[in-house]
């Protein structure tokens, strides 16, 4: 079965833009801006009235600060799951260094025959 007619004008319609969907995306697309220059213009005036207003801007940057106290047990190459500090310390610093360090090769110069 086809669409109908008007299914195939509503659908031409948002595929142009000019339908429903397509001002729903730029209203969406609207907000998102306002949103943004919003949270820019808080985070201008934040900065700018750091002398009067120490608290607040201390306390926005405090909210964007992600830490994470605990490190997820960690599996060891044998498969043995492993829970002390200082054994995943150890686990990951060995996958660091296994990772990051850099294995020297002679050099062997190459010439053009």
């Amino acid at each position: 079965m086809g669409c109908s007619v008007e299914q195939r004008a509503e659908n031409s319609k948002v595929e142009e833009g000019t339908g429903h969907l397509g001002r729903l995306q730029e209203c969406c697309k609207g907000m998102q801006d306002e949103m943004r220059k919003a949270k820019a213009s808080s985070e201008v005036n934040l900065a700018r009235g750091i002398k009067v207003n120490r608290k607040g801007f201390f306390k926005y940057a405090r909210s964007k600060r992600k830490t994470r106290e605990n490190v997820d047990p960690l599996w060891n190459e044998a498969g043995v799951m492993v829970m002390g500090d200082v054994q995943k310390v150890e686990l990951l610093n060995a996958t660091f260094a296994s990772v990051f360090t850099a294995q020297t090769s002679p050099q062997v110069p190459q010439t053009l025959e």
